[in-house]
């Protein structure tokens, strides 16, 4: 679904010692005579210890009708250099549950598809789990990425604002993706032997609001109610990216004994959105914020109760979509680079990098 640019979606890899631990916890271990366990996920030795994850949830319709049918589709895929069998995965809407197993070969991507009927007015929460009973070996830092959850905001049948607030949801997340491809630039980002920290993003002036804007006129939306919708979400997502910040993450495991003078530009080791921050972004993209900020835009028309229940909706459905996102999204591909200051052949042939950079570069995101 996501675009790519200087980003895949990846994870840290493994140490030795995790190498070495995963290799044992998948070992065959004598089974007692006349038991017959349940089948367990098999995994060779692999270098990426992050076997699976989910690489998307989404809903279709993102607002629904009482007793729409509404379609939930999983993406996930298997980053390891390994096969996985015996894989399980649940998807919960409300009280309902819908499980299932499958094999995943190595690099491969595959989507898993439910559907259920929207109940009365209000919210039904959708979560989606990989390997909920935790039986492949992955570090805790990687298990972040199996396990979403977002809302489906229900509201009345005969609500217009409703169906407006519906388009909107769907061209809020292909507004966020075309303004992250294409607009969103790295910058700062220091390098202390394998550390990369202070790393932060910017978004330059962007066209894409006022074009979703206009897909939404095309569909029916006035157009004052499509610019409200689509000025909001942009305004979020650009305070969300310049206050972004990633603090600190061992990037860069080449860079703690370098042969040269120099360490040349390296890609990094891949690492989720979600482990930055950016405090002042994630109060924007808070329901009551998003809410705000629409009838603000908006005026006297959003005091109706159909226009309040259909900026609700929205707002519910936009906030969880744009957490979803943060959790699948891995930056990849940031080249840094820097001095090697204690470099001396032959009495010292490696050392660290020392007040290293990245190369600022936009497009970072996909």
């Amino acid at each position: 679904m996501m675009r790519r640019g200087l980003l895949r979606r990846g994870v840290p890899l493994l140490s030795a010692a995790g190498l070495a631990t995963a290799a044992t916890a998948n070992a065959d271990t004598p089974k007692p005579v006349g038991t017959k366990p349940a089948p367990k996920p098999v995994l060779k030795k692999a270098k990426n210890p992050d076997l699976v994850r989910v690489l998307g949830l989404s809903v279709s319709p993102p607002v629904a009708k009482p007793g729409t049918v509404v379609t939930v589709k999983l993406t996930l895929v298997n980053e390891g250099d390994a096969p996985v069998t015996n894989l399980d995965w649940v998807i919960t809407t409300g009280a309902t549950a819908k499980k299932g197993t499958l094999n995943l070969a190595a690099g491969q991507k595959k989507v898993v598809t439910v559907a259920f009927k929207a109940p009365k007015a209000g919210a039904t929460k959708v979560q989606a789990a990989l390997d909920p009973s935790k039986r492949i070996n992955e570090p805790l830092s990687a298990r972040v990425t199996n396990q979403v959850t977002l809302d489906v905001p229900v509201v009345a049948a005969d609500n217009t604002w409703a169906t407006w607030a519906s388009a909107a949801s769907k061209e809020a997340e292909d507004l966020i993706e075309q303004t992250a491809s294409q607009f969103t630039c790295a910058k700062g980002g220091q390098i202390q032997s394998v550390t990369l920290s202070n790393l932060r993003l910017n978004v330059t002036t962007s066209s894409a609001s006022p074009l979703h804007a206009l897909n939404l006129k095309n569909h029916g939306v006035p157009e004052d109610v499509a610019k409200a919708f689509m000025e909001t979400v942009f305004a979020a997502y650009k305070t969300w990216a310049d206050d972004f910040v990633l603090s600190s993450f061992a990037a860069y495991p080449s860079f703690a004994a370098v042969p040269a003078p120099a360490a040349p530009p390296t890609a990094n080791v891949p690492f989720p959105l979600v482990i930055g921050a950016s405090p002042k972004g994630d109060a924007a993209f808070r329901v009551s914020a998003l809410e705000a900020a629409v009838i603000s835009r908006l005026g006297e028309q959003a005091k109706s109760k159909d226009a309040t229940a259909g900026i609700q909706a929205f707002a519910q459905a936009v906030s969880l979509r744009f957490e979803v996102w943060k959790v699948t999204q891995v930056v990849q591909n940031l080249m840094g680079k820097g001095p090697v200051p204690t470099f001396a052949p032959p009495y010292v042939p490696v050392g660290p990098v020392v007040m290293g950079d990245v190369i600022s570069s936009c497009g970072i995101l996909p």
